[in-house]
């Protein structure tokens, strides 16, 4: 419009009086300057002279560099390369140095901030990553699998509805195919539901039902040693899974119960993934297999495993950030 463009006319006649009043003003200080030369070579020897000892002189009436290399033989120069103008931020150069200097200072604070929140991520999540290691070494020791198979309330009842062909009263040893047991095999070395192959590295856990192709001799055969077929026929099903989850624990106050489960849900993980699915709970996905008390048994290990797998990522994105800010 007719008004913007005499404001724009005005401020020009400003800026051209200032310029003006500069000029008259007499002597001025050179700040910079930039400087083309006709050749590579030309460019190569100026620099060479102003970064040598040729251009320095000290003596009572020179401290520093030579008069004949200063501008009008009193002002210092410094002769640097200059950045190549397609990597000059022209838009830039309209904010003034108290500007860029807030920039940068915000820039650095939030390196800084990134830096903090990063190693605090790195360092819960090394945490937690051993909690679990220390988990799953307990999964691979003997001793604490056959006490989580043995804690199990093998011998209490379970809702036979799951399972096909069965009718009340039913237990669990009977959904499992475990009826063969006596009631002392159960304490003995039980290698059900968690069974471990420690002939393998790294251990490899098992989920397996007690099918008595794993029996011989009064005692249970190890899992390296099964046949496929035993192996397949051995493998739980859906309807085990869910029987199993009601059983509970003969001793209702079993320290153990959290880790036990963890370590259960871990070989059903790596055993059957599809069944170990139905037996998590993810925000409004609820699983359909249930305990008792309604929570779904592998919830915990899900959690787990996804709180590590998410402070892994945390770290590596703000790792990330702070390389594109710098």
């Amino acid at each position: 419009t007719l008004k913007q463009l005499q404001k724009l006319d005005s401020k020009i006649a400003k800026l051209q009086q200032n310029i003006e009043t500069h000029r008259n003003q007499g002597k001025r200080r050179a700040v910079c300057a930039f400087v083309i030369f006709n050749s590579q070579k030309a460019r190569n020897k100026c620099f060479g002279m102003y970064h040598s000892w040729a251009s320095m002189e000290y003596s009572l009436s020179c401290w520093g560099q030579k008069q004949e290399f200063r501008f009008k033989r009193k002002f210092r120069l410094t002769v640097q390369p200059a950045a190549e103008p397609s990597d000059i931020k022209w838009e830039n150069l309209e904010y003034s140095w108290f500007s860029r200097f807030q920039r940068r200072l915000l820039s650095y604070f939030l390196s800084f901030v990134l830096v903090i929140i990063s190693i605090a991520f790195i360092v819960a999540g090394k945490s937690f990553e051993n909690k679990l290691k220390l988990s799953r070494n307990d999964c691979a020791s003997p001793s604490y699998v056959e006490s989580c198979n043995s804690a199990v309330n093998w011998a209490g009842p379970v809702i036979c509805s799951f399972t096909p062909g069965k009718t009340p009263p039913c237990s669990l040893l009977g959904a499992w195919n475990m009826t063969f047991l006596s009631t002392e095999a159960l304490s003995i070395k039980l290698r059900v539901p968690l069974d471990i192959n420690v002939a393998v590295t790294p251990t490899k856990s098992l989920i397996l039902n007690g099918n008595q192709c794993r029996y011989k001799n009064q005692a249970w055969l190890p899992s390296g040693s099964l046949s496929t077929d035993c192996i397949r026929a051995s493998s739980i099903t859906y309807a085990q899974w869910q029987v199993f989850n009601t059983a509970g624990w003969a001793d209702s106050s079993f320290a153990n119960a959290s880790g036990c489960s963890k370590c259960f849900c871990s070989a059903l993980m790596m055993s059957n993934t599809l069944i170990w699915i139905e037996s998590v709970d993810v925000f409004t996905v609820r699983g359909t297999i249930r305990r008792p008390d309604g929570q779904a048994l592998c919830t915990e290990q899900a959690w787990a495993l996804a709180s590590l797998t998410a402070l892994q990522a945390a770290a590596v994105i703000i790792v990330v950030l702070f390389n594109l800010l710098m």
